[in-house]
């Protein structure tokens, strides 16, 4: 899935998946719990899979998930 949002900084992308971690510009414009992008981590986690994000600011992002 991509989206042609905000994008997420390098500095943020390892905190991308933690529980109520928001990061970059989307604490403040974006409304969120900061659940969903945990949640979905591991719901893929359980299934043998992995998630991955491809990402910049201004760029969007590209959100990859593969089951195994």
């Amino acid at each position: 899935m991509a989206d042609q949002g905000i994008g997420i900084p390098d500095e943020d992308r390892r905190r991308l998946f933690a529980p109520f971690r928001r990061v970059g510009d989307a604490r403040h414009s974006i409304p969120g719990s900061g659940l969903g992008l945990f949640v979905a981590r591991q719901i893929v986690i359980a299934h043998g899979g992995r998630i991955d994000v491809d990402s910049a600011p201004g760029r969007g992002s590209t959100f990859r998930l593969s089951l195994g």
